[in-house]
């Protein structure tokens, strides 16, 4: 997974992501690794046009997007905790 963009001003949130696999068919798993509950936590899903596909709201450390209906392309996977961004992940489906 690639990490496009960091917001400086929450470098100390303290929360590691990791998604699999990437390149992506059907299924993008993400897991979360945060000394902190996920709750507030939003996961959006956008194409290459900023468009919002799909969003998730965050309740476990571990969560799923089912990708099958995409199209193959980049799609774009931005963390948001309380309105603010977090990262920002490039995804590739195939």
């Amino acid at each position: 997974i690639y990490v496009l963009s960091v917001n400086e001003e929450a470098i100390g949130i303290n929360v590691n992501i990791s998604a699999f696999p990437n390149p992506v068919s059907d299924v993008l798993t993400f897991k979360f690794e945060s000394d902190e509950p996920m709750n507030g936590y939003i996961v959006y899903l956008y194409d290459v046009n900023g468009r919002i596909i799909k969003n998730i709201n965050i309740e476990d450390k571990q969560a799923e997007i089912n990708m099958s209906n995409l199209v193959p392309a980049t799609y774009f996977l931005k963390l948001i905790n309380k309105n603010n961004e977090l990262k920002t992940f490039k995804i590739i489906k195939h």
